[in-house]
């Protein structure tokens, strides 16, 4: 997409995914409480710390409980203003707090090299999230760890995650067919038009939600 937009060539380099000096370990909690009153422990020694969550509420509610432990806890997600951001950005980079609770919005751009342990509380939806999200840990090459919480409740965040597709088929069909639908779909399906014929775009959408459950399906596995 990329070399089709610029009309360059680029030269393309491939890396592996491993990263040696990080450690993985996955925990499965029979409740909300228990995952918790785990994660208060574990935090005392896991140096500078990014803990995933799936919501903005979760982020806020998981933060508090944390800081009430006597941490020093920052929370980022979409809603932020810029403001907001660059502050909490700016504290966690030069350690002024240990601990960021953050949904998926937090990490890109994100240049801090000790981050010693990523927390996923709620799990992502699928592995190349899951990748991306870890591989903030360990960036100077010390040992790290990753840490995956799962509840049999998550599953049902996890679920509705994955089911969450932006633009979906009958969104397009209701469109074809000439309903009202809320602006900003009815803008972001007419930009995609412009790119893409009709039965095309359709294939493209089908596609795309079969690869996100195809994900879901292996994270849940």
């Amino acid at each position: 997409d990329i070399q089709e937009i610029t009309k360059r060539t680029f030269k393309i380099h491939k890396e592996g995914l491993n990263r040696s000096n990080i450690m993985y370990h996955h925990f499965n909690f029979e409740s909300e409480e228990e995952k918790d009153k785990f994660l208060l422990n574990e935090i005392k020694e896991t140096g500078p710390t990014i803990i995933y969550v799936s919501s903005k509420k979760k982020c806020r509610e998981l933060a508090d409980i944390i800081y009430k432990e006597g941490y020093l806890t920052g929370i980022y997600h979409g809603d932020l203003d810029y403001q907001e951001r660059t502050t909490v950005q700016t504290q966690f980079i030069n350690n002024d707090i240990k601990i960021i609770v953050a949904t998926s919005a937090f990490g890109m751009g994100i240049n801090k090299q000790d981050v010693r342990t990523v927390i996923h509380y709620h799990l992502p939806t699928s592995p190349s999230k899951y990748v991306q999200e870890v591989g903030r840990a360990g960036r100077d090459g010390e040992p790290s760890q990753a840490l995956s919480f799962f509840t049999s409740r998550d599953l049902l965040i996890l679920n509705h995650l994955a089911h969450d597709h932006g633009i979906d088929l009958d969104m397009l069909n209701l469109y074809e067919q000439g309903y009202q639908l809320n602006e900003e779909v009815t803008t972001n399906i007419k930009f995609l038009l412009e790119l893409y014929p009709f039965e095309q775009l359709k294939d493209k959408i089908q596609a795309e939600q079969d690869q996100k459950l195809a994900a879901f399906h292996y994270m849940k596995n």
